[in-house]
């Protein structure tokens, strides 16, 4: 079983580069512009992930066991993401301004752009729906603390806390949208349906 998983996560894992390859080749011969690029990152950030979220917690039936391991997961995240926050510290010290980079790329994994498309590649909206609970734990601390380590000794105003940014960021809101769904077994209409899952499949390509 170890080595069937294994070579299934292989085999998706070589799917992604397949089309991270077309990416790359449209990126050489000029069709995939870098305004394009950032566009692009803007529509996965604020649309099509929350979309794709959304959906995980729509297609998933509620249980109190399914519920806690939601919890489970989040506090795991939290714990992990905690854990590299304070492994960076001695680190990059000498780096001057770079430091701030490096250590913010040491503590925070790619929680949107690459484990949600491999988690929906590998396990479906199961495991879209539980790493969900990752990205709800990975932006609270990148919007908080992520901010804060960036712009420290960069004037007082950009390092005061905003609580808002513990609510408005798009992994949160997407959650508070789904986790009510998930919880009182909302069924949408069918159009509605087929238009989230028509914008949830334009995540895996595009993020690649």
């Amino acid at each position: 079983m170890f080595f069937q998983n294994m070579s299934m996560a292989a085999q998706q894992v070589a799917i992604l580069y397949l089309i991270v390859a077309v990416g790359f080749i449209a990126d050489r011969i000029g069709i995939f512009k870098q305004n394009t690029a950032k566009m692009s990152n803007d529509l996965l950030f604020y649309v099509i992930t929350p979309v794709v979220m959304v959906q995980s917690f729509i297609n998933m039936e509620f249980s109190v066991e399914t519920a806690k391991s939601f919890v489970i997961a989040f506090l795991c995240m939290f714990g992990t993401l905690t854990i590299g926050i304070l492994l960076a510290l001695p680190f990059f010290n000498k780096a001057g301004k770079d430091g701030a980079i490096y250590k913010y790329a040491v503590s925070y994994g790619n929680m949107g752009y690459m484990a949600l498309p491999l988690c929906q590649a590998m396990l479906g909206s199961e495991g879209v729906f539980y790493c969900s609970a990752g990205v709800v734990a990975f932006n609270i601390l990148s919007f908080t603390h992520g901010i804060w380590h960036m712009t420290k000794g960069e004037g007082e105003s950009k390092n005061k806390f905003n609580p808002k940014l513990l609510i408005l960021n798009p992994g949160v809101i997407s959650v508070l949208i789904g986790l009510p769904l998930f919880i009182f077994d909302v069924q949408l209409p069918s159009m509605i349906n087929s238009a989230i899952t028509h914008i949830s499949n334009l995540n895996t390509p595009l993020a690649m």
